[in-house]
């Protein structure tokens, strides 16, 4: 767990440091450098390798030695080795070598079990344990500490997945297991998943279910790791630091740490101090973790001169858990950098902060990105945190906050002193109904930060601030879609060098949420709100390059003060408004930017004033008004004189409309002027009210322009136009100045009243009546103008007058002509109704005509008599029928029509049309109906007869026209049709045929008539007309000749025929032949009985005596088919001639299909056939290949014919006779003619012998061993033969125990020469051997003098000769170590060195000499030998020292010399320096008693005054002096006592430094303090 000591705890560590060092002198200066385990400082011992080791509890231990002595073991299994080595007391490194070890913490926290998982169950059983390293844990003793039942010892300790050096190539696997103790105590100090140093190729895994770690490494120490990190926790503790990486080096792969359940300090991704990892990190946590320090996606790093990187992106995912400090995307201290970061938080409980970039000086080169869905976090910081003033700097950053909930999202510290940087663009995804609550910082309060480009998008949810407290060089938007946000605020000037700045709202509110209630006071407020606000005030006259509302309703509070214009024009260059609503309150007149209405949207102004919109120029687009009261809720009552909106003059009036159909708008000019008349300013000013408050239009009575109409009486159904006498006039509007009814024409609707109305069938559609009889129409009129109306009625009359209106008469022909008026409920005036004659202008005499009035019908009749006695010619008459309106007023109907007087016309040249002028023959008489005209005038039939000729059969058909005496007209006349037939039968339309093949067929040839068709032989009626015609006679050839009727229109076709050949009688003589042999079988005949090896020729022949072979068809099958299956084979191949290739084991039958041209077919088949490829197969034995004893041979084959051997038949089981000198040869032919044979030869059993004859043990050596084990392999083979006689067995037994025993004796010699303990000196000599191996050198060259003996005969001569160079290298690493010896011996007979004085001439003789021998040894043997002692003595003897005099004050005048004494042999003096300058002999004087210098008095006059310097000079070394001379004071009678300079006498004793120590000590101690109260404020100030 990461701690933090409070104040308090630091000064009492302080306090106690400080007794520590002033009562233990010195030697508490190491206490003082070893800070505790805590904290987060790059200085703490966070970093391994920096607090004192651990001892088991059983007894007292040495805790650390500065003498580090290394021994190493090593275990075997499965192929692989873990290994060991001590470093100091209960401190060792255990490397796994690739293998893979589970470490099984015990009850015991400071236990732990290994085990190598051969078995990779990863359960850790008894057989696997590793307990070969036990021992007493010290450097001198050896082994581990192992205490029973619980383990090894391991608290001070390392562990390695990987190897101690080198370069290796194996994937690792560590695992730490067992219960977990929450003491605060750990199993194992430090896990690596890699190599200590040295490169490894392959990925590396560190698995931790239970137990407690320190410090946890996914890869190595330092050094190359070519591969994939990963450590999977579920369970467990990691009491230190986590690390993805190495403590330094380079990972040429990706990291990953999954935590699922745990406890652990802080993680980081990367490597700890320094180097490279070429790939990603990833880290992610679960719920059952528990993080109680930060969270690194990058390494720590301590320097910005070796940096930690991440070269690709550092990555972290959260899934839940409890973390309580910062989370970071990058690294944390110093250099540590990281291409990219990506954090997703899913959930998680978060004390601390969450940072897209590192701690302190640190770089995210690209993109941070942080992506929040759940969990709960009190902040999230865009770039890095930059404590302590450092740099921490991220490229470009992106947030996507989607869920959880967040108290504020920034993208920099607030603090001013953080320096933390984010260089390029910033985004902001923001969505979801959590982060109500949430405020949004861009930029930091620092004016030197700036932020280029961002981007914020707020979707689907609602924000409590978002501040822009820094300038944007680039370009800024911000969006809201579907969202809230409560606050928007912009620092002064922030958008004054940006690019381009924009704010949209889009889909924002909504047109049922409330504005809120405007509440006036000191701070003006919206209670009662859903939809949003934006305040002009705190945008700080920061203009948007654009600002757009879409589909959005919001408030906008222009707090516009007389000094401070806080208007859309001040914050905006450009309003865009598309659709929806925007709502501006202010009391001051609100200036509008450049403004664009798009889809018609609301723009609503609410002022307690009624001050409304100013537009310096006109707005794009057209927009609605409306004022909306202070409450947000309602619409103002009488606002017709209050102007809300100003615009310039030429405004366009369709710029503004109402709000609703209930409101309107006037425009008007008007000026604005100051106190003293001057005008500055005039334009259109815009009212709004409701429409009956503003509208000056009127609507008054009216009529329609007509109101009778005539209707033919023969007319089913007429419509009429109505139009009221106001139609289009605009006086009515002239006088309104609301927008669109200057100008505007009334409109009309009317509708059918019932009452008063007699006709039934009746519409109005607009202004269109539609009757369907004559009567009256009671019609409603709605007058309607700009929302005004009125009502009133008239009536229409319909009255039906006669359907023609020419009529045509024969002089002297005429008859009475009626005319007659109706319609339901008219009345009629006969008193006002009259004929007038057009043509004679003046009303028919009452003799010529007769007018009644019968059922409220007018009926006038036009006299024959009056007609008959007028001449040729067209008369024009005009017929009034007055209608009744009421009992004073009526309308006439007037009708006009025309009367034609003609005489009786001759026709020369009639008109004769006929129905139809063409006809196809059907066998029925012809007689088309007949029209005469002259001209274009019809003759009635009554003045003519019609007669036919030639009007059956095909041709030219005759119509004569005869003129009936009496008539109107004198015609004569005739003309001609035509009878045709051009119908040609079509087969398959109107007959099919019986199918034919090339005109073949093998049944019945049937001709049949289509639906609705018949055929016949003939053409007439009076033939036989059937449904088909058979023939049934064989034929090479013929024919059939026959018509077609088509009974739907009675036509009959011409001759049609249709030829045919007929063939009934199967294909005869018919044949199947493999290899021109025939094969032939009935279909149910077929078995297999024929074999082939080689390619089959298959033909087949048929033939036919009529219609000849049509096709030959075949189907191969593997199997016997029935009749039925034949006849279901679909899959035919065509042709009479192929042929089969081999194929073995292929079975085949041929199946043949013969047509003739006709269709008659027959089937049959050939015999089963099947190729046989595949020779017979002779086993057990092998061709051209020598035997020694009795053989089996196996014969075996599908279809076997017969066996020989040595060219006799044989049959049964093949026994070869062994142990002879032979040869045998097999040979066996199948019943497809496929032939194998086999030769062998038979060898008697000495003959293998011959490689090893004449060897005798005494004298065998490694070079016949290859001969030897090979005659053991052959003859164990042979052993093993099944059909041995028993005497080749026993000859076979005494060859193989003669080979076995020259075997082993090699193998004897090769292990004396390999033991174990020879083997443990491998690579030892004088260069690397270690004092330690001393025994197992002796050891070892016993053995091989052992085994020279032994075996001399049995070496090779270069095997001897390596026996004998391994001695003289053992001879040679033992004399190093008695070389080492001796100087050890001689440095430890040298006194402590603190007892050691430069005149201690018998300690300088002893220390010379050990030096001698020192230098004697080779380099090698110099790092063997510990001369520390030997050096600090040697040292001790040149640490010359002022004894006496130092410091002494010298007063000119009192002619006393002055002394000084050194702690050096006088033996070794060689002079002295004053102020660094020779002085002679003459001017002191020396004595001995270590060495006293006496400066004479004269000498001591001559110095000016002030401090000097006095230098001893001694062969080996030097010492020096001050003293100060001074002017001897008037009056001063002292004896020249020398005294300090605070007055008081110099003690005659010897100072020996220690009160300047102390005061060294003192001043570490206070700069430690100092460090420790600085690190407390720095880790404070972290705090989230």
């Amino acid at each position: 767990m990461k701690m933090k000591p409070n104040k308090p705890t630091i000064l009492l560590l302080g306090a106690a440091m400080l007794f520590s060092i002033l009562s233990a002198g010195t030697s508490s200066l190491a206490a003082l450098a070893a800070p505790e385990q805590s904290g987060q400082n790059p200085n703490s011992s966070s970093r391994p390798g920096e607090e004192k080791n651990r001892a088991p509890d059983t007894q007292h231990f040495s805790t650390y030695s500065e003498d580090i002595h290394t021994q190493t073991k090593s275990l075997s299994n499965t192929g692989g080795r873990v290994t060991y080595e001590t470093t100091a007391d209960y401190v060792h490194t255990i490397y796994a070598n690739g293998e893979p070890l589970i470490i099984k913490a015990s009850n015991s926290v400071d236990y732990v079990k290994l085990y190598l998982d051969s078995n990779g169950n990863g359960l850790g059983e008894p057989e696997e344990e590793i307990v070969d390293f036990k021992g007493d844990g010290t450097v001198t003793g050896g082994g581990i500490f192992y205490r029973d039942g619980d383990g090894y010892f391991l608290p001070n300790s390392s562990i390695y997945g990987g190897a101690k050096e080198g370069r290796c190539q194996y994937d690792t696997d560590i695992t730490l297991t067992g219960p977990t103790d929450s003491s605060g105590k750990y199993n194992v100090r430090l896990i690596f998943g890699g190599n200590k140093s040295g490169s490894l190729t392959g990925n590396t895994h560190v698995t931790i279910s239970g137990g407690n770690a320190g410090w946890v490494f996914g890869g190595g120490n330092e050094g190359e790791l070519n591969g994939d990190t990963s450590i999977y926790m579920t369970g467990g503790s990691s009491l230190k630091n986590m690390y993805g990486g190495s403590l330094s080096g380079q990972i040429n792969g990706n990291t990953h740490i999954h935590i699922e359940a745990g406890q652990v300090a802080s993680v980081y991704g990367g490597n700890e101090n320094s180097g490279l990892i070429t790939g990603n990190t990833e880290l992610t946590f679960d719920a059952n973790s528990t993080a109680e320090g930060w969270i690194y996606g990058g390494g720590a790093g301590y320097s910005d001169s070796a940096a930690t990187e991440v070269a690709g992106s550092a990555n972290i995912r959260v899934n839940g858990g409890t973390f309580f400090h910062n989370l970071y995307g990058g690294g944390a201290f110093r250099g540590a950098k990281v291409g990219g970061s990506s954090i997703t938080v899913n959930d998680g409980v978060f004390s601390g902060w969450i940072y897209g970039g590192g701690e302190e000086t640190s770089l995210v080169a690209n993109q941070a990105s942080i992506t929040i869905k759940g969990g709960n976090i009190p902040a999230v910081c865009a770039s890095g945190a930059g404590f302590n003033n450092t740099k921490a700097q991220v490229q470009d950053a992106e947030l996507l906050l989607q869920g959880g909930t967040v108290g504020r999202c920034l993208t920099h510290p607030n603090e001013a002193d953080r320096a933390a940087a984010l260089n390029g663009d910033f985004s902001l995804q923001l969505s979801g109904n959590t982060f109500s609550n949430t405020e949004l910082y861009l930029g930091q309060t620092n004016p030197s930060v700036q932020l280029k480009n961002a981007a914020v998008t707020l979707t689907d949810t609602s924000l409590r601030l978002l501040k822009l407290q820094s300038q944007i060089t680039g370009k800024l938007s911000v969006t809201l879609k579907h969202a809230d946000l409560a606050e928007l605020v912009l620092l002064k000037d922030t958008l004054a060098p940006a690019l381009e700045a924009d704010l949209t709202y889009t889909d924002c509110g909504s047109s049922t949420g409330r504005f809120g209630t405007f509440v006036q006071g000191s701070n003006n407020y919206f209670t009662d709100r859903d939809n949003p606000l934006l305040i002009g005030s705190q945008l700080n006259q920061n203009q948007f390059s654009t600002l757009t509302f879409q589909n959005s309703y919001v408030n906008y509070y222009d707090d516009t003060l007389a000094n401070e214009d806080n208007s859309p024009k001040a914050c905006a260059e450009k309003l865009v408004i598309n659709g929806g609503a925007l709502r501006i309150t202010g009391n001051m007149l609100t200036n509008m930017p450049k403004t664009e209405f798009q889809n018609n949207p609301l723009l609503i102004r609410t002022s307690s004033f009624y001050e409304g919109f100013h537009f310096d120029e006109n707005p794009e687009g057209l927009a609605r008004l409306q004022w909306m009261d202070t409450n947000g809720t309602g619409i103002p009552e009488h606002t017709a004189d209050q102007c809300i909106a100003e615009t310039p003059l030429d405004t366009p009036d369709d710029t503004f409309g109402a709000a609703s159909s209930e409101y309107a708008l006037k425009r008007d000019k008007a000026y604005r002027a100051d106190l003293t008349g001057q005008q500055f300013w005039e334009g259109t000013v815009w009212y709004t009210d409701k429409t009956e408050l503003l509208c000056k239009c009127q609507v008054i009575p009216s009529f329609l322009t007509e109101t009778l109409f005539s209707l033919p009486k023969d007319n089913t159904l007429a419509s009429f136009t109505l139009k009221d006498v106001l139609t289009g006039t605009t006086n009515l509007s002239s006088g309104c100045l609301v927008i669109g009814h200057r100008g505007s024409s009334p409109s009309f609707t009317y509708s059918v009243v019932p009452d008063g109305t007699t006709i039934a069938d009746i519409a109005i559609t607009d202004d269109c009546l539609t009757v369907g009889s004559a009567g009256t129409v009671h019609v409603s009129v709605t007058q309607e103008l700009n929302g005004k109306t009125l009502h009133y009625n008239d009536y229409v009359k319909i009255i039906h007058v006669p359907m023609e209106d020419s009529f045509r008469f024969t002089k002297g022909l005429a008859e009475d002509l009626p005319l007659s008026f109706d319609g339901d409920g008219i009345e009629f005036d006969t008193r006002y109704s009259f004929i007038w004659n057009e043509s004679d202008h003046k009303f028919m005499a009452s003799d010529d005509y007769t007018m009644t009035l019968d059922n409220n019908a007018l009926n006038f009749i036009l006299k024959k008599d009056y007609l008959n006695q007028l001449d040729p010619g067209e008369y024009y008459f005009q017929t009034n029928a007055y209608v009744k309106k009421d009992d004073y007023n009526g309308q006439r109907c007037e009708y006009n029509f025309k009367v034609t007087i003609t005489l009786p016309t001759e026709v020369d040249h009639p008109v004769i049309e006929l129905s139809q002028n063409r006809f196809h023959y059907d066998g029925l008489l012809k007689k088309p109906s007949v029209t005469v005209k002259h001209g274009d005038t019809v003759i009635p039939s009554s003045e003519y007869a019609v007669t036919y000729e030639n009007n059956l059969n095909v041709g030219t058909a005759s119509v004569i026209i005869k003129n009936n005496a009496g008539g109107n007209y004198i015609v004569n006349g005739q003309t001609t049709f035509e009878i045709t037939n051009e119908y040609r039968p079509e087969k398959g339309t109107d007959y099919v045929t019986t199918p034919l093949n090339d005109g073949w067929t093998n049944k019945d040839f049937v001709i049949t008539a289509a639906d609705n068709r018949l055929i016949s032989t003939g053409n007439t009626l009076k033939d036989e007309w059937v449904k088909s015609l058979n023939r049934t006679e064989e034929t090479a050839k013929a024919s059939v000749s026959f018509y077609v009727k088509n009974l739907e229109n009675g036509e009959i076709s011409l001759m049609a025929e249709e030829s045919y050949k007929l063939d009934k009688t199967n294909p005869s003589d018919y044949d199947i032949l493999f290899n021109e042999n025939s094969v032939k079988k009935l279909i149910h005949e077929v078995s297999f009985g024929l074999f082939f090896r080689k390619t089959v020729d298959v033909r087949i022949t048929a033939e036919d005596s009529l219609s000849g072979i049509g096709k030959i068809s075949y189907y191969l099958s593997e199997r016997a088919l029935t009749e039925e299956d034949v006849r279901r084979i679909t899959d035919w191949t065509d042709g009479g001639h192929f042929s089969l290739a081999p194929e073995d084991e292929k079975k085949f039958i041929a199946y043949v299909k013969v047509s003739d041209q006709a269709g008659n077919l027959v089937c049959f088949s050939s015999d089963g056939a099947e190729f046989d490829l595949t020779p017979p197969e002779i086993t057990e034995v092998n061709e051209n290949t020598v035997y020694y004893t009795t053989q089996a041979v196996t014969v075996t084959d599908r279809n076997l014919k017969t066996v020989t051997l040595n060219g006799q038949p044989i049959s049964g089981d093949i026994l070869l006779s062994g142990n002879v000198d032979e040869a045998y040869i097999i040979k066996a032919v199948d019943q497809a003619g496929n032939e194998s044979s086999v030769t062998i030869t038979m060898k008697p059993i000495q003959t293998i012998a011959k490689p090893i004859s004449g060897l005798l043990e005494a004298t065998v050596t490694s070079d016949n061993q290859p001969a030897v084990k090979a005659v053991i392999t052959e003859l164990n083979l042979l052993l093993e033969s099944e059909y041995l006689t028993e005497q080749e067995k026993a000859e076979l037994q005494d060859l193989k125990s003669h080979a076995e025993d020259l075997d082993a004796q090699i193998t004897s010699a090769s292990n004396a020469a390999s033991s174990k303990e020879i083997q443990a000196v491998d690579g030892i000599s004088k260069d690397t051997v270690s004092m330690e191996d001393k025994e197992i050198l002796e050891t070892a060259k016993k053995a091989l003098e052992t085994a020279l003996n032994e075996f001399v005969q049995n070496y090779t001569e270069a095997e001897a000769q390596a026996i004998k160079e391994d001695l003289d290298r053992i001879d040679q690493a033992l004399k190093s170590i008695q070389n080492v010896q001796t100087v050890t011996d001689a440095i430890e007979k040298l006194p402590n060195p603190d007892d050691v004085c430069p005149d201690d001439t018998e300690t300088e003789k002893m220390a010379k000499e050990a030096e001698k021998l020192f230098e004697a040894l080779t380099n090698h043997e110099k790092s063997l030998a510990d001369a520390s002692r030997l050096k600090k003595v040697l040292a001790a003897l040149t640490d010359y020292q002022i004894l006496e005099g130092n410091n002494s004050l010298w007063e000119k005048g009192i002619k006393h010399s002055l002394s000084f004494k050194a702690n050096g042999p006088v033996s070794k003096f060689t002079g002295i320096l004053i102020d660094g300058r020779d002085v002679d002999a003459q001017h002191y004087s020396v004595a001995p008693g270590s060495t006293i210098i006496t400066l004479n008095a004269d000498y001591l006059e001559k110095l000016p005054v002030g401090r000097h310097s006095l230098t001893l000079l001694y062969l080996d070394g030097k010492t020096t002096a001050v003293f100060e001379t001074t002017e001897k004071p008037s009056g001063n009678t002292s004896t020249g006592t020398p005294v300090e300079s605070d007055g008081t006498h110099l003690s005659a004793s010897p100072q020996t430094g220690e009160k300047s120590h102390s005061l060294l000590w003192l001043a570490l101690l206070a700069g430690s303090v100092l460090s420790w109260v600085s690190f407390y404020n720095k880790r404070t100030s972290r705090a989230a």
